[in-house]
């Protein structure tokens, strides 16, 4: 049989060198993104663009499932500056549409539902041009949760589906469970729904600027 090279795409090549800029502002903001916590193999490529999928709320999930990459060590305390610190990192980048994250928060009673408004505020202050995507939890179903984060009125709101309907550990929400109550709330923010392994990440923009 005979054995076909991988294609030159497929080759996912990782330059520390191509992330030097993106990794000194990071450090500098101390914010975290799940490009780095999830091992993603784009990471050297959008990096150098620029590019970054935020994650609010520590880098600490309360789930336990095997496929991802994240941590499940004792979740953060909430760092209420957060929001303020995310914000100067996309007005920096000069992002013309940013992802915003987080792990699931089952430790907390809104499940980090008002850190993710206040974070979509922040960043309307001082980048109101910027198209803001919210790639949410499931909140465990609360709707009151998702109405919070509706109400910042963020440009879109997108939601992972699994792959199979119960990961050892996961305790996920059916998909309807939490988009399906956006529809009902008339605050017209588009949905998205996509697999957990996802390619997401800002757009626009280029290297860090100053500050």
């Amino acid at each position: 049989m005979k054995i076909e090279r991988k294609p030159e795409w497929l080759q996912k090549k990782i330059k520390p060198s191509d992330q030097a800029g993106m990794r000194h502002l990071l450090d500098e903001l101390r914010l975290n993104t799940v490009c780095q916590q999830a091992l993603c193999p784009n990471i050297s490529e959008c990096f150098s663009c620029g590019q970054a999928t935020f994650l609010i709320l520590g880098k600490s999930c309360t789930r336990l499932c095997s496929f991802c990459n994240v941590e499940k060590t004792a979740p953060q305390a909430v760092d209420l500056d957060e929001p303020a610190r995310v914000a100067e990192a996309v007005a920096r980048l000069r992002l013309s549409h940013v992802v915003i994250t987080s792990p699931t928060r089952d430790d907390l009673g809104d499940g980090g539902a008002q850190m993710f408004a206040e974070t979509v505020a922040a960043i309307r202050l001082s980048s109101p041009e910027t198209r803001i995507e919210l790639l949410i939890p499931d909140f465990q179903g609360d709707r009151a949760s998702l109405e919070t984060v509706l109400g910042a009125r963020p440009d879109i709101i997108a939601h992972n589906v699994e792959t199979v309907p119960h990961p050892p550990g996961c305790r996920i929400r059916p998909l309807t469970g939490t988009l399906a109550p956006v529809r009902g709330t008339g605050a017209g923010n588009p949905r998205k729904v996509g697999p957990h392994a996802r390619d997401g990440g800002a757009r626009g923009g280029g290297p860090p600027g100053p500050p």
